[in-house]
């Protein structure tokens, strides 16, 4: 596979400068909301997984791409979406993601394209080149298995996670793609948020209300 995994850290977002007090943040319910343009909106709701369970994994997410998925010169627009734990009350089938197709009216939805509805709790997403046949793929992190999506240059996207030799199923976050050797091939760096288990989770509390827990909590 020329598209190489480089390294997998673990890395903290945002808790060193201002730390939240008591070790906890508070992140208000609130309702799935569309991505706005001037002109309309982008059908679009994203689902941050949250059921009442305060899962951190609830406070973030989740990312986005514009690429070119089908060759015709405009960009399109990728958005990943969230998930609750499947054995969270009220589940429900999660949602995929969606890619929405670039013209010169705004962002459609597209029956032409097809691979690109991974339905992981996602977090972010790359695309690039993985394959070097000349047209954008992607991969996706997600708070579990990771995916990558090979495209075949119509926006037709496969899975090819196992096939490609990619095995990440920790809480994937950021993702970036970059020839680290300069060998000509693209390299990808896929970061981790923190470990967390719900196996192992205790809610956080502040006066009595219980609110999601700051990173620094978890390793």
């Amino acid at each position: 596979m020329k598209a190489r995994l480089l390294a997998v850290i673990s890395i903290l977002l945002g808790c060193e400068a201002a730390p939240p007090p008591e070790d906890a943040w508070i992140l208000k319910d609130s309702p799935p909301f569309p991505f706005e343009l001037e002109e309309g909106s982008i059908p679009f709701q994203h689902d941050s997984g949250s059921r009442g369970l305060r899962l951190i994994g609830e406070s973030v997410g989740s990312g986005g791409a514009l690429f070119d998925a089908d060759g015709d010169g405009y960009l399109d627009l990728y958005l990943v979406q969230g998930a609750a734990d499947s054995d969270a009350p009220n589940a429900g089938n999660p949602k995929p993601n969606q890619l929405f197709r670039g013209t010169a009216q705004g962002f459609v939805l597209h029956d032409g394209f097809s691979g690109y509805g991974d339905t992981g709790d996602g977090m972010g997403c790359a695309a690039g080149d993985f394959d070097q046949d000349g047209d954008q793929d992607l991969y996706i992190t997600n708070d579990g298995p990771d995916r990558l999506l090979i495209n075949d240059g119509k926006g037709r996207f496969t899975d090819e996670t196992e096939a490609r030799g990619i095995d990440q199923a920790r809480f994937g976050s950021v993702v970036t793609t970059v020839d680290i050797d300069l060998d000509g091939d693209l390299d990808l760096f896929v970061g981790h948020y923190l470990e967390f288990s719900k196996d192992d989770f205790e809610p956080c509390m502040r006066d009595e209300i219980e609110v999601y827990c700051a990173p620094k909590n978890y390793p």
